[in-house]
């Protein structure tokens, strides 16, 4: 079993659409809710180990982030967290290093739009309204609360498509 940590998130319902039509993990049959990867865990955690998550992660208490950067490549758009906050999610994942095998190549940022390495084609609308965005953020950033944890798990099981087995195993409530 494989094992990760995803800080959850709502987002306002113009971002939380522009997802649905976009990122293929906003969709069936992943269906994941915006949020930002914190880590990938060992895959050998015993129960008492995954407890010991559990209980570490929940005295950690809510916070916010904020975002006045969109990142645009050519198979993902994300919002990427202002630098100096980076240490909230840092000492989050430092309560639990001990069962940490790595982090999120990308870094921590919320996805908006991704592709899976084919390139994203936004309608003119679309494109319009991420554009604005990336002004408007600019002069007031975009201010995001993170209240729960997810613990997700995925099966060994070597599909072509990786992603539609992850699924939530436990959700941990920030203080």
């Amino acid at each position: 079993m494989e094992y990760g940590l995803l800080l959850y998130c709502k987002l306002y319902h113009n971002l939380e659409s522009f997802r649905k039509k976009y990122d293929i993990h906003a969709k069936e049959p992943v269906k994941f809710p915006a949020h930002i990867t914190l880590s990938y865990l060992r895959k050998d955690l015993s129960s008492f180990e995954i407890n010991d998550i559990i209980e570490n992660l929940s005295k950690c208490k809510s916070f916010n982030l904020k975002f006045s950067n969109i990142i645009e490549k050519n198979d993902i758009i994300y919002l990427e967290p202002d630098l100096e906050q980076n240490s909230i999610i840092d000492k989050i994942n430092d309560s639990i290093s001990n069962y940490i095998i790595k982090y999120p190549k990308s870094g921590y940022h919320i996805t908006l739009a991704y592709n899976h390495y084919a390139k994203i084609n936004l309608s003119m609308t679309d494109r319009i309204k991420i554009n604005k965005l990336k002004n408007d953020i600019v002069k007031q950033p975009l201010e995001v609360k993170f209240e729960k944890i997810w613990l997700v798990k995925r099966n060994k099981n070597k599909n072509k498509n990786k992603n539609k087995n992850w699924f939530r195993s436990k959700t941990i409530n920030l203080k």
